[in-house]
C-alpha cells in the first residue's frame, strides 16, 4: 500500500466535496426544470381551455399585429411544445 502524504489527502478531500457539491448542483438544476417543464405544461392546458371562453372572432393587436386570440393562443401553445 502507498503512503499518501498529508497535502495528497487533502486535495482528495477537495477533490470529492468539489464533486459532491457539482452533484448538489446538478440536482438542484434538474428540479428546477422539473418545475418548469411542469408549470409549462399547466399554462398550455391553461390557454387551451381559455380558447372556450374566447369567440373566434376576437382580435388581439399587441405589437402591430392582427391576431385573433385563438391564433395567439395557438401561437403560445406551439412555442411552449417548441421548448418541452
Amino acid at each position: 500500500m502507498t503512503d499518501k502524504t498529508e497535502d495528497q489527502i487533502a486535495k482528495e478531500k477537495s477533490a470529492v466535496d468539489s464533486m459532491k457539491n457539482a452533484k448538489a448542483n446538478m440536482a438542484t438544476a434538474i428540479d428546477r426544470i422539473e418545475t418548469l417543464e411542469t408549470m409549462l405544461r399547466a399554462a398550455k392546458s391553461e390557454l387551451r381551455s381559455m380558447k372556450n371562453y374566447v369567440g373566434q372572432s376576437a382580435v388581439s393587436s399587441s405589437a402591430g399585429d392582427r391576431m385573433t386570440v385563438h391564433q395567439v393562443i395557438d401561437h403560445t401553445i406551439a412555442r411552449i411544445d417548441k421548448v418541452l
